[in-house]
């Protein structure tokens, strides 16, 4: 699944851009097979981790799979994380 949001960046304040609230804009999903994939290798060397990014082909299962049409969201749902140290 791909859960597709609206936020504002850490950058945003420093950058003069005001607050806005957080929404999401899509959700897609299906299963995938491996050809719908693309993986990015890695030397015997690296340090860094294995990525992977869909295809196309994968992006068009997720579009036309999901159907969330009978999902009701409330409008005044909001969702507050305080973590330690914040205020």
């Amino acid at each position: 699944m791909v859960y597709v949001f609206d936020a504002n960046s850490s950058r945003d304040e420093a950058q003069g851009i005001e607050p806005k609230q957080f929404r999401f804009v899509n959700v897609i999903g299906a299963r995938l097979d491996k050809s719908d994939w693309q993986f990015s290798g890695r030397s015997s060397t690296s340090r860094r981790t294995i990525t992977a990014s869909v295809k196309r082909s994968g992006f068009e299962k997720m579009e036309a799979k999901l159907d969330l049409s009978g999902l009701r969201i409330a409008q005044s749902a909001r969702v507050s994380h305080q973590f330690p140290g914040q205020r």
